[in-house]
């Protein structure tokens, strides 16, 4: 069992989901019967993490309200941006209050996953940072051409498919990264990588199968995340 902390993103807009995020904020998104923010919390606690840290913004009244009111094994502290900072800027308002290892995950995926096995393997690599992927399939639903060194069509390929492997959105941290994170500004957790990338240290990556991500960050994906959910919830 794990007991590392996880830090959830939960202070955006949720633009793409508008009208229902202007209704209701994105972790009180309803997905079967429990809101989505309920649903990452349980999977987390099943591999023994009780301490959450929200960071929130958009509609966190809202939020607070209703995670107070909440019945569960879980503890939750609560970071308020003054403004919006992007993936990664409200990591700044942690420094001094983290002193391990922990999780940072978006809170409009779920990521079916051994959340102690994340944690040994990113432990065993001596990493800063360790991203969890998915790898996913991807169909070009068009004729694609390549052109040859002449600008001359060189072959076509009709609806080609691709193996891609995508950043999931949830991630393994060490505490000494929060140093790199400026405070007070806009900062997203791919600069973060990329600091340590042009330093030439490594980024972990702990992949996961395509079937074991699901992403609710548009309106098709939220549907197709609540069918999948919701056909489990029945068997």
């Amino acid at each position: 069992m794990v007991n590392n902390k996880v830090v959830i993103m939960a202070g955006g807009k949720g633009t793409r989901l508008y009208p229902y995020t202007q209704i209701v904020p994105k972790p009180l998104i309803p997905i079967g019967d429990k809101s989505i923010i309920e649903h990452i919390f349980e999977r987390f606690h099943e591999f023994g993490c009780k301490e959450f840290i929200l960071t929130l913004n958009y509609k966190k009244s809202m939020i607070k309200s209703y995670l107070d009111d909440l019945e569960g094994e879980y503890n939750f502290t609560y970071i308020e941006e003054a403004d919006y900072y992007g993936t990664a800027g409200s990591l700044s308002l942690l420094k001094g209050q983290i002193d391990k290892t922990f999780f940072v995950t978006n809170c409009d995926i779920l990521v079916e996953a051994d959340y102690q096995k994340i944690i040994e393997t990113h432990t065993s690599s001596g990493n800063k940072i360790t991203m969890v992927t998915s790898f996913q399939n991807f169909t070009i639903p068009y004729g694609v051409i390549n052109l040859s060194d002449a600008g001359n069509v060189a072959d076509i390929v009709e609806k080609p498919k691709y193996e891609v492997q995508i950043n999931t959105g949830v991630y393994v941290l060490e505490p000494e990264v929060l140093n790199d994170i400026p405070a007070g500004k806009l900062f997203h957790i791919t600069d973060l990588i990329n600091i340590y990338l042009e330093r030439g240290e490594q980024i972990g990556v702990f992949s996961v199968g395509s079937e074991e991500w699901l992403d609710m960050g548009e309106i098709s994906l939220l549907h197709e995340m609540k069918h999948k959910i919701e056909s489990v919830d029945k068997e």
